[in-house]
C-alpha cells in the first residue's frame, strides 16, 4: 500500500513544507530525532536550515538537537529497545526523560 503517491517535494505539499519558510521561523526549536528515525534526515534539515537561515540571530542561536537510540513515534517513557538492541533505562526517551538542562539552554522570550 502507498502512503505517498506524490513527492513531498511538489507543489502539492508545499504548504506544509517548513523548510521553504526558513527565514520566517523566529523562535527556539527543540528538534528532538532518534537514529532509527525515518523522519531524521527532515529533523537535521530543519535543526541546520533555521540555525542558519532563521529570521533573527536569537532565533538562529536558539536552536536545539537531541538524537538518541528510539524510533519515531516511539516516546513511550520506559522504551529502551529498538529491534535486538536494548540501550538500557538511560536509552530511553519521553518527554519527562528530555535533559532539563538543554530545555532550559533555550533563551525566555
Amino acid at each position: 500500500m502507498k502512503v505517498f503517491n506524490k513527492s513531498l517535494g511538489g507543489p502539492l505539499n508545499s504548504h506544509i513544507d517548513a523548510t521553504l519558510k526558513l527565514s520566517e521561523i523566529d523562535v527556539p526549536i527543540f528538534h528532538l530525532g532518534g537514529w532509527f528515525d525515518v523522519f531524521l534526515p527532515q529533523t537535521l534539515d530543519m535543526f541546520t536550515g533555521v540555525s542558519e537561515r532563521g529570521r533573527s540571530e536569537q532565533a538562529r542561536q536558539s536552536q536545539r538537537l537531541l538524537i538518541g537510540p528510539w524510533a519515531h513515534g516511539q516516546m513511550e517513557p520506559d522504551a529502551s529497545q529498538h529491534g535486538d538492541l536494548e540501550f538500557g533505562p538511560e536509552g530511553s526517551v519521553g518527554h519527562k526523560r528530555v535533559p532539563q538542562a538543554l530545555v532550559r539552554s533555550l533563551p525566555e522570550r
